[in-house]
């Protein structure tokens, strides 16, 4: 007989626009969902100390490092970006390993955004668009040289 799947308590600081949030409703049914008394849209910011955090399995978002450290009953942490600098201390790692918690950052995120944006800034400097606009804040001229590439 298969296992029955334990409901988990996960906490948020993420503010997710409407549609996102009725996503994550529906995909977590069955489980708890625990929101920061303060959350954000901005995924860089980090929480401050949260006492519903004190209640979760998961974390989701950007917790506070400090109360991290202080949850044995954290399991899983999943950070909302690919930087993780405010968690990497070596008394962050050591607790986190004794304690058994699993954190995740989202590192491949932004791997296809940053070849976008990487291809885009090739394509204009490689059509000279930075001069040419500074031409069109100047003498609205369009010489040769500066609005042609040189292959």
């Amino acid at each position: 007989m298969p296992s029955e799947k334990q409901p988990l308590t996960i906490w948020t600081n993420v503010d997710l626009p409407a549609p996102l949030a009725e996503r994550l409703r529906v995909a977590l049914a069955g489980h708890r969902v625990l929101h920061a008394a303060a959350t954000t849209p901005n995924n860089l910011a980090g929480a401050a100390v949260d006492p519903n955090l004190e209640h979760a399995d998961v974390a989701f978002g950007q917790p506070e490092p400090g109360q991290i450290t202080q949850l044995p009953r954290l399991r899983w942490v999943q950070l909302t970006t690919a930087g993780y600098t405010r968690y990497d201390t070596k008394e962050f790692r050591d607790t986190v390993r004794r304690h058994g918690t699993v954190i995740c950052n989202a590192s491949s995120v932004y791997a296809e955004p940053c070849a976008q944006h990487v291809l885009a800034m090739m394509l204009a400097l490689v059509r000279k668009l930075p001069q040419s606009l500074d031409n069109q804040r100047g003498p609205h001229a369009w010489p040769a040289p500066v609005a042609s590439p040189r292959w």
